[in-house]
């Protein structure tokens, strides 16, 4: 959605929209292109499986047995979403990300440690990022971000005025 300066909702020509006016999108942006997942089903499902479900590779096999089962007994050729859980980490894994590389660092406990020390204190851990100054410049030199930002400043209240 476009926004004017003052951050209200506006066209495309920086006009202001009646307040409850519905976002307008570029109309040249395609709204169907899902690559590397051949629909919004499936990219939905792997979102719902892998982000916020966090499912494991073993119930994300038994889940798509479950679907090839189901098709199968209705169309006799199984066909879901993913072969298997193996094959829905591959199709995430062909999704551009960027190039900005991962850097890694490594950390440990460096105070004094007691004679009976818990574990994490003696272990070393491996700190992976990217470099965030990288990355927003990623994002703002996107196109598919282009006219979806709001620069304009605004403050925001909690229900109590803070």
């Amino acid at each position: 959605m476009l926004m004017s300066l003052i951050g209200r909702p506006c066209d495309a020509d920086g006009n202001d929209l009646p307040d409850g006016s519905p976002p307008v999108h570029d109309a040249q942006q395609p709204t169907d292109d899902y690559f590397p997942f051949g629909s919004r089903c499936e990219f939905e499902l792997a979102d719902f499986l892998y982000r916020k479900e966090q499912m494991s590779a073993t119930k994300i096999d038994e889940l798509m047995d479950i679907w090839a089962a189901f098709q199968q007994d209705d169309e006799g050729e199984p066909d879901p979403p993913f072969a298997d859980a193996k094959n829905m980490y591959e199709t995430i894994d062909q999704m551009e990300l960027g190039d900005v590389p991962w850097q890694a660092f490594s950390v440990k406990f460096n105070g004094d440690v007691p004679e009976d020390a818990p574990g994490w204190m003696m272990a070393s851990y491996d700190v992976w990022y990217r470099d965030p100054l990288m990355v927003i410049e990623g994002q703002l030199g996107n196109p598919d971000f282009n006219n979806e930002m709001d620069f304009a400043p605004k403050q925001v209240f909690s229900r109590d005025g803070n």
